[in-house]
């Protein structure tokens, strides 16, 4: 996570320990432990506990184990304080890395989501609104209105905090909020806001097949361009703009 710090840009690094799925709990009762979290220090240590050698340390900004909460990440890894950034006009970045299966969905979304035909009242495909075929599977949908609001990740929190911060800190005053939501998938970018996607270079795969064999409806891929004026930036990229006028009384 970038931020300003002194009117110099700091970066922050923090890590979240998933809980152990069943494979690595059964492992876990039958081999010495692999990693140690140490939330009060902010380290990890890896390497087995019945080995000789000393196990490798790592220490970070931040370490949250298995039991912290979406509401306890977001607030003590600092990602609120970007948010005050944000709506003040500084430039903020919150990046989620690891390998498939860690929990990067989860942290950022934490939406439940539903393996059905029909999507839950009030949900869309994750992708749009795009029709599928009946004889193939339908991806899930995330259901938005069953989703116990403590188990919301850093994006819908951020979302309703940004415009929360820009209420109180603006008086009589407009604001302008974009959002554009691209999914890069095999080297390849696509917009998940657009409904209907427009036409790109011939040849470039127009949809998905997810695991289960289902379309994912993500249509064809943008293509990146580069001028002076934008540097490099996606074709026909799909923004939402929301202009705000807020008054205090």
């Amino acid at each position: 996570m970038s931020a300003p710090a002194g009117g110099v840009a700091s970066v922050r690094v923090v890590v979240r320990v998933r809980p152990s799925i069943r494979q690595e709990a059964v492992l876990a009762d039958t081999e010495p432990s692999l990693l140690c979290i140490d939330e009060g220090s902010k380290c990890i240590s890896v390497g087995k506990t019945s080995e000789q050698r000393v196990p490798k340390q790592f220490r970070f900004d931040g370490v949250f184990g298995p039991s912290v909460s979406q509401e306890q990440l977001y607030k003590q890894a600092g990602i609120h304080d970007l948010v005050v950034k944000a709506a003040q006009g500084f430039h903020a970045t919150v990046f989620a890395y690891g390998q498939t299966g860690s929990g990067k969905t989860y942290t950022m979304e934490g939406f439940n989501y539903v393996s059905c035909g029909v999507p839950p009242a009030g949900s869309l495909p994750q992708a749009g609104n795009q029709s599928f075929s009946m004889k193939a599977q339908p991806p899930p949908f995330a259901d938005f209105k069953g989703t116990p609001p403590e188990q919301l990740g850093v994006v819908p929190r951020v979302a309703e905090a940004l415009f929360k911060e820009l209420q109180q800190a603006s008086t009589g005053r407009r604001a302008t909020v974009r959002c554009s939501f691209v999914q890069l998938y095999k080297e390849q970018a696509y917009d998940l806001l657009n409904p209907s996607p427009t036409p790109t270079t011939p040849g470039l795969t127009q949809g998905l097949q997810t695991k289960a064999g289902g379309l994912s409806g993500l249509g064809n891929a943008l293509r990146m361009r580069w001028n002076k004026a934008h540097d490099f930036y996606l074709e026909n990229l799909f923004k939402v703009s929301r202009r705000l006028r807020f008054w205090r009384w």
